[in-house]
């Protein structure tokens, strides 16, 4: 939980909030491209994990799953 909320929510948020909250006009390209090669490269260690494990947590759904997702949803 604390790398989802330490490390991908503060990658993702410049991100959102500057494609989905900010007016073309006034969006910093070079915060929003910042923000997507961090969440790129914090997205591939969740790719390497899911490749040799059905969820985040392990073998079973779990609170690192509800984690990250929440990063996603909300």
């Amino acid at each position: 939980m604390d790398w989802a909320n330490g490390s991908l929510s503060p990658a993702h948020r410049p991100v959102l909030m500057g494609l989905v909250r900010t007016p073309a006009d006034k969006r910093d390209p070079a915060s929003i491209a910042a923000g997507i090669a961090a969440c790129e490269a914090l997205l591939a260690i969740l790719d390497d994990e899911l490749a040799t494990s059905p969820w985040l947590s392990g073998e079973a759904f779990g609170l690192g799953d509800i984690a990250v997702a929440r990063s996603f949803i909300t």
